[in-house]
Formats: C-alpha cells, structure tokens, sequence
C-alpha cells in the first residue's frame, strides 16, 4: 500500500542516481581546478625566484661553538695580556674579571670537572696555567669552555731559575740540584712548579690592572663567588684569601683561593702579589 508503480519507481532511482554523479563529477571538477592554480602559482613563484638573474636566498649562519685555544708562552712578548683580555669579563667600576687556573695532565680529571662547575655557573672567563705547550693542547682539547691555555716556558730556559728553585726537593725532586735541570713531570714535583708559575703569572695579571681569582684545579664552587667577592663585607678588600682551617689557631691562609683587585690599585696588592714568588725564591736562595 503506497508503492510507486514499477515504472515511476525505476525513473526515480535513475534521478537520484544522475544527481549523485553530477554532484560527484561537481566536486571533482573543483579540485582539479584547485589543484591546477595551485600548481601555476607555484609555477610562477618558481620561475620568479629562480631565474639567471635572481640570487639564491641566503641561507640563515649557524653559530659555531667557540673553542679553547692554546695561547703561546707566557714570557713571550705580549702573549699573557692579549690571551687574558680575549677571555676577560667586564665587572663592575670597569673592572676586568680573569679566572687564573693552573692545569696538569696528572690531574686533567680534577680540571674537567671545575671547568664543567664554570660552566654551569656560567664561567667563561678562564685563562689556563700550563708547564709546557703539550699540556695546554691536551688541555684545551678536553675543555668545555672558550678558555685560553698559556704556558711558562721560563723553567725550560732559565737555568738560573731551576737553580734557584733545586733547594726545594718538590720542585725538581732529590738529588737534582746539581744538573740545573727542573722538568719533572710527576706528581708532586709539576704540581708545586706550577705552584710558583702561578703565583708569578696571577703577579703580571694583577700588575696588568685585571681582578684575578686564582683557583686550585680541586675545588668546587657551589654558587656565583663574584656575589659575595663584591658586596659588603668583603667588597672593601682589595687581596681576599680562605682559612686553612676554620679551628686553625694561626691563621694560615688557604692559597686554594685568592682573589685579587688589580683594578683597584689599593693597599699595595700589586707588590704583596708580585713579592709571594719573590719571597719563596729568596727562601730557596738561604736553603743553598
């Protein structure tokens, strides 16, 4: 009841077949016209930027990481200034901030790890201390940081110094006092030459006018030292040291540490820098 005669029905599905594909065929034709302007247009912009006459775009420069560098010898001329002012940091009142670290390939272990401790704290401003060009190279290699690595050349050729210095059996080891030679390589003995080498080398920086903090390679710091170096009450110190010992009755100081004001030019800290090695040497001199 209610059907559409066979006839009406049959011409009923073809119309709604013939309406489908129209709206199929519809829809087809309009994606093949967007497909075909997209395709021009990317055509045109194709032949436009592409042509003999057009430039290929730049591409956008990649920073390239800044490596350590081994800088020269610290005695030859200019070496010392120029390496420490391409890693100085600009501080305060115009100052100039240079971290003076001695480095040793018996104790790399210890050195990595303080420069990974710069680096977390944001340290860049690293000159390293070297016995020799074979130790900075070996030094710089392993860094993480844009330091530069100078050496004192001064032991290799100055017998005078390695005379002057054979009393004190560390340096140069027993026995060796009478050949004026002081090139040893094993612990203690390079570590407490580099012990000297540094304390000259902090002695020209600090003379230089730089603020110079000197570190031993087995240390760690645990914040940002500068904030407590620079605010009262230590900020009017020109020459700053840590304890020995916090029950130390003497109170000797700990050379682990030792900040410098080179920038200022108080309280005699150029001569009381320069005359440390000074007064070691001339220690050695009575011990003859």
């Amino acid at each position: 009841k209610g059907a559409l005669p066979g006839s009406m029905a049959r011409w009923a599905r073809w119309a709604i077949a013939a309406a489908v594909g129209l709206l199929v065929l519809q829809q087809l034709l309009m994606i093949a016209f967007r497909g075909g302007s997209i395709a021009a247009v990317h055509y045109e912009l194709r032949s436009a930027t592409s042509g003999p006459d057009v430039a290929p775009a730049a591409q956008p420069e990649v920073a390239q990481p800044r490596a350590a560098r081994v800088g020269g010898d610290m005695y030859d001329e200019g070496v010392l200034l120029r390496e420490a002012l391409t890693v100085a940091r600009p501080g305060p009142d115009g100052a100039l901030d240079v971290l003076l670290v001695p480095v040793s390939r018996t104790y790399a272990h210890f050195g990595l790890n303080l420069l990974l401790n710069f680096q977390r704290l944001g340290y860049e401003h690293v000159l390293l201390l070297a016995k020799d060009e074979q130790t900075c190279e070996q030094v710089t290699a392993l860094s993480p940081l844009p330091s530069r690595c100078v050496w004192d050349g001064r032991w290799e050729r100055d017998l005078e110094l390695a005379r002057r210095a054979s009393p004190w059996s560390s340096i140069c080891g027993k026995g060796r006092a009478s050949t004026g030679q002081c090139d040893e390589t094993s612990e203690p003995a390079a570590s407490y030459r580099m012990w000297l080498s540094r304390w000259i080398a902090n002695a020209r920086l600090v003379a230089l006018g730089f603020d110079t903090l000197m570190l031993d390679l087995d240390l760690v710091l645990v914040d940002d030292v500068y904030a407590f170096l620079r605010a009262p009450p230590l900020d009017r110190y020109s020459l700053l040291f840590h304890s020995e010992s916090l029950n130390d009755p003497f109170g000797n100081v700990q050379c682990g540490l030792v900040f410098a004001r080179g920038s200022g030019r108080k309280g005699g800290v150029v001569e009381a820098v320069a005359g440390f090695p000074l007064r070691a040497l001339r220690l050695l001199d009575t011990s003859h």
